[in-house]
């Protein structure tokens, strides 16, 4: 790839890769650890509602003082330094700036932050999952009108399995599924972050238990962060889910090929193609054996019945995974590293215009469904909250459904009483104003709605 060599070339040239970051979340933070020994990047600004927060924590990151005392991204680029500032506005209209790195979770905030980034010719690396699984396609849209690119954060889920598909797919294999492991059990989805503890392993730091993080985490447990990353997964590699969404089967490594083949061969797969999340606990609680932690896997295939035969020799040849006909076969990587691995797609777009992961169909969509009774007059949280979980539907079924997508459910109003288990549509709410996400949205539903 030469992305080091390449970056190196840049420094000697005195052009690094300027960048900017919006938002200071523990991805980002963990990438302004690397960066500031990363070859040929300057951090030209860091936007962060809180900027004297956010020059703590990159003093505890080792970056010196004066690093980080420009008073604006101008002044930053003409000393070699970064500008810590509130003012997105001012960050975006900084005309040098080449990539952005957008880390809001809030996913309304994020497409019209990433909209004005494409306005000003900026590529953008997409953290926010949300974000993408709302519109990710119409996005990556946008940025090929812009001459920009719109890019999945490598370091995070579904651009490491991206990678891992790809690679199947470069290599001539079939891809059968993909997608990553999860804690989760039946009946977490309707799992509240004031039970947290009861379902999270390691506990929570109490030092960062506050609100805010205890619903972050219980995103991940009620099974709604999984779907966002499996839905840019889908999106990205024209894989699709299931009718009914992620089954979470208990899964560890040892038999990856073996659970996840099609159901006419002994596994739970209801199609070729297939996004899924394996869970890391048994349904009686007991951890499972050798489990994949936060990994992500490719189950793959020959494509030709002769190619089969001989695959099953090579397999065993070459300990690969498979299951006990030899004819599935599976590659894992077992950790992610999230914002540590950032580089690469800085690198990436930043050198060559290629994202490490951009959807280009919409196959899969993440629908809002009520964790419990809901009453007229009731104001949603969102993803994690106590109200609504996304559900991983296919797009045309979530489309025929007219549910509402996770994305946008934060501040929105019940006008109408909803039993727990219902999908909740845009009929059974009222948005709390109009934006650029919600116009976008409506925008890609109507290009894909049935003639």
């Amino acid at each position: 790839m030469n992305y080091h060599r390449l970056l190196l070339r840049r420094l000697e040239e005195g052009r690094p890769l300027r960048i900017a970051l919006l938002g200071l979340s523990k991805f980002t933070t963990m990438y302004l650890a690397q960066a500031r020994v990363s070859p040929g990047v300057h951090v030209v600004a860091v936007g962060e509602s809180d900027p004297e927060a956010a020059r703590r924590a990159m003093l505890a990151l080792g970056w010196p003082s004066e690093q980080i005392i420009a008073q604006t991204p101008e002044a930053a680029l003409r000393q070699g330094s970064t500008c810590v500032t509130e003012d997105i506005e001012l960050i975006l209209r900084t005309g040098a700036i080449e990539l952005v790195i957008e880390s809001g979770s809030d996913a309304v905030a994020a497409v019209a932050y990433a909209l004005q980034a494409f306005r000003a010719r900026k590529h953008v690396i997409m953290v926010s999952t949300a974000a993408d699984a709302l519109v990710g396609p119409w996005l990556a849209r946008k940025a090929r009108e812009a001459g920009v690119v719109y890019s999945a954060a490598y370091g995070e889920a579904p651009a490491l399995a991206c990678e891992l598909i790809d690679w199947a797919r470069t290599s001539g294999f079939e891809v059968v599924a993909a997608g990553r492991s999860a804690r989760h059990l039946p009946g977490w989805e309707f799992g509240s972050p004031d039970t947290v503890e009861e379902r999270c392993d390691p506990p929570l730091d109490p030092e960062r238990s506050n609100a805010a993080e205890r619903q972050r985490v219980n995103a991940f447990l009620d099974g709604t962060k999984p779907a966002l990353e499996m839905a840019g997964v889908a999106n990205t590699c024209a894989l699709m889910p299931a009718a009914g969404g992620l089954s979470f089967p208990p899964c560890g490594t040892p038999d990856l090929p073996r659970v996840l083949r099609l159901r006419e061969d002994g596994g739970v797969l209801e199609r070729i193609g297939q996004v899924e999340v394996v869970a890391s606990i048994a349904r009686n609680g007991e951890p499972v054996a050798r489990d994949l932690g936060r990994g992500v896997f490719v189950i793959f295939r020959a494509q030709t019945e002769a190619g089969a035969l001989r695959m099953r020799d090579w397999f065993r040849d070459y300990e690969i995974s498979c299951d006990e006909t030899r004819r599935y076969g599976a590659v894992y990587r077992p950790s992610q590293l999230r914002g540590l691995e950032l580089g690469m797609a800085v690198a990436s777009v930043g050198l060559r215009n290629e994202p490490t992961g951009s959807p280009h169909t919409w196959n899969a969509d993440v629908a809002s469904f009520a964790k419990r009774d809901l009453q007229t007059g009731e104001t949603l949280e969102g993803a994690g909250g106590r109200c609504v979980y996304g559900r991983l539907l296919p797009a045309q079924d979530a489309l025929a459904l007219g549910a509402l997508p996770i994305g946008l459910a934060a501040g929105a109003r019940m006008i109408r009483d909803l039993p727990s288990g219902a999908c909740v549509r845009w009929s059974d709410v009222e948005l709390p104003a109009v934006s650029d996400a919600l116009r976008l949205r409506r925008e890609m539903e109507n290009a894909y709605a049935p003639d």
